[in-house]
């Protein structure tokens, strides 16, 4: 669960419609413990996809690139492995929020 008032979404946006994100905030999982994600990544696509999204619309994410890297912070030692992971994350934004689907590389 995403904790009220624990994070901010900071964006730079470019001339061509691109964006790069730097993104942060705390979760707190089913079992109690906290999470502090941070993540760091690229908007980019075609203008009129760009355009739709600035809009407001809701656009496919399969029609532009939303990536991030995320690093994952614990002291919940049952989750530690996450300290020393890397994570990639796809991206989506919607008018109801954003989602992403997050990726362990081995």
């Amino acid at each position: 669960m995403l904790l009220p008032g624990s994070g901010a979404d900071w964006q730079i946006l470019h001339p061509d419609g691109s964006a790069v994100a730097d993104i942060r905030y705390t979760l707190q999982t089913a079992d109690g413990a906290y999470l502090y994600v941070q993540a760091a990544g690229i908007r980019h696509g075609p203008a009129d996809v760009l355009d739709r999204l600035a809009q407001g619309e809701d656009v496919a994410p399969t029609e532009y690139t939303f990536r991030t890297t995320v690093r994952i912070e614990t002291s919940d030692s049952s989750l530690a492995w996450m300290n020393n992971s890397v994570f990639i994350a796809v991206g989506g934004r919607r008018k109801s929020g954003v989602a992403y689907d997050v990726y362990r590389l081995d």
